[in-house]
């Protein structure tokens, strides 16, 4: 709902374009977010393990991209105070994209227990490589 909220936002009173850059962490984020989400459905609907690992091992890279935003956006802040709003509103933004593809990989990981019975939710990522 936050999305919708800044979405919105965004359409009343389009960004400046420095303000745009502070949003380009949002766009580069959730491509690998819906990439994660979409991947994990297919292996629901497939029923096939292999992949649901994969996207379990792709899920710490969008951990790492998710970091590096939060880094830049706190350096966007610092630089200009007066970007608070549109930092908050970016790092908000992040953050549902990075919870995306949180619940990706928690769909993977359920599919790898429902298929081979291997409970993995809390399993070292390399010990997936076995499932």
């Amino acid at each position: 709902m936050r999305l919708a909220d800044i979405a919105e936002a965004l359409y009343e009173r389009p960004p400046s374009v420095c303000e745009c850059v502070i949003f380009e962490d949002v766009q580069r984020i959730s491509v690998p977010a819906v990439s994660l989400l979409e991947r994990s459905l297919l292996t629901v609907a497939g029923e096939d393990v292999y992949p649901a690992v994969e996207v379990a091992f792709d899920g710490k890279d969008l951990e790492h991209i998710f970091r590096g935003a939060v880094r830049r956006l706190a350096t966007y802040l610092m630089e200009d105070p007066r970007n608070i709003r549109w930092v908050i509103d970016a790092t908000l933004g992040v953050k549902a994209m990075e919870r995306i593809g949180d619940h990706a990989c928690s769909i993977a990981r359920n599919l790898i227990f429902s298929v081979a019975g291997k409970d993995v939710r809390h399993v070292h990522l390399a010990s997936l490589g076995s499932a």
